[in-house]
């Protein structure tokens, strides 16, 4: 599910966040001297990469002007900066070459050629890379992090294509020439909706809730261990709510192999009107469709759940918790059988 849009801008040398996808701006970071060309969220902090002097790619404190860390740009034209989950990826569009990063790191561990001469931007879509070029106005879909083409479309709504991004489910593409962001509805060149960008030249786009993790992975049975799905991805609560909530997912990590019991850990959502909120957590056999359950449990009527007050675990009260743990992690130990497992929480409001 899309959150927020993050934007950045070459000339007016600022980062910002959007209030969904629309022209509201609740924050902004000034880049300074520098000149942001690529933007991407990590799940925790924002990621830009940046031309000035020496080419680098910073990491902010969630989004806040407090850098906690960079490193030099593989190359000396950065035009882009991504997230796969668990690496950078970035592109330059003088040497025409696409990276992958070890971690938030110079070091190098794979590079392609891009697919045309002036590649600006750079996403992953939770299975494959998406690269956009500026000189034919295309977006590319790439199998894995390989040359391989799986699809393209072109951007036609001003043609100067100048970076892509994803939210989870559709593509995110500034145009320098009409001054717009543009969301296609998937991968294709449907247009979904736009809005105008906050100054004159929009480069990199990311979104606030994805961080790269696919809804759906291919996990492997182990025998006398289960091996756990994280989508990590905004759930909105169905049955029994009153207004929408999301709730993050924490451990166990994408494809873990688990000994049972294990601990499923997420951070407690929020309610437009801080009401109180119960955790609802299912656990599928087969697939992300949770059509097959191996368990569907509810923290107001369900034992062993439990929420972290800021010193130690408390009993999950079956009144649901309250707006001050809003943000806190909250937990419950699950005994499962062997096999693929996908997992989800929900947070309601009764």
């Amino acid at each position: 599910m899309a959150g927020n849009l993050l934007s950045c801008d070459y000339n007016a040398k600022k980062a910002y966040k959007h209030s969904g996808f629309s022209t509201t701006i609740d924050d902004s970071i000034a880049s300074g001297a520098s000149l942001f060309v690529g933007a991407a969220w990590d799940g925790t902090n924002f990621l830009c990469s940046s031309r000035s002097l020496t080419d680098k790619i910073y990491k902010f404190s969630g989004f806040s002007t407090t850098m906690i860390g960079s490193f030099l740009a593989p190359d000396d034209d950065i035009s882009g900066v991504g997230w796969d989950s668990s690496n950078v990826l970035s592109c330059d569009d003088e040497t025409e070459k696409i990276f992958k990063h070890s971690g938030f790191s110079t070091t190098i561990s794979e590079s392609i050629a891009s697919p045309n001469v002036e590649p600006t931007g750079v996403a992953w879509d939770g299975t494959n890379l998406l690269s956009s070029d500026y000189y034919v106005w295309t977006i590319f879909k790439h199998s894995g992090f390989t040359t391989t083409i799986l699809d393209s479309f072109l951007e036609t709504e001003g043609y100067y294509t100048q970076g892509v991004g994803w939210d989870g489910i559709d593509t995110l593409v500034p145009d320098s020439n009409v001054d717009d962001i543009l969301k296609y509805s998937g991968f294709s060149s449907t247009l979904d909706s736009s809005i105008n960008a906050p100054s004159t030249y929009p480069k990199g786009v990311a979104d606030d809730s994805w961080n790269g993790v696919p809804a759906i992975i291919q996990t492997l049975t182990a025998k006398a261990s289960i091996q756990l799905t994280d989508t990590r991805k905004t759930i909105t609560a169905k049955a029994k709510i009153v207004c929408i909530t999301k709730a993050v997912l924490v451990t166990p990590a994408n494809l873990t192999i688990e000994d049972s019991p294990v601990y499923f850990v997420w951070e407690i959502p929020t309610c437009c009107k801080n009401r109180n909120i119960h955790a609802h957590i299912q656990i599928d056999k087969t697939d992300n469709t949770f059509g097959d359950l191996e368990k569907d449990l509810s923290s107001y009527k369900d034992s062993d759940f439990e929420y972290w007050d800021g010193g130690n675990w408390q009993t999950y009260p079956t009144t649901g918790v309250t707006s001050t743990y809003y943000g806190n992690q909250a937990r419950v130990q699950i005994t499962l059988t062997d096999g693929s497992k996908y997992w989800r929480v929900k947070g309601e409001v009764k």
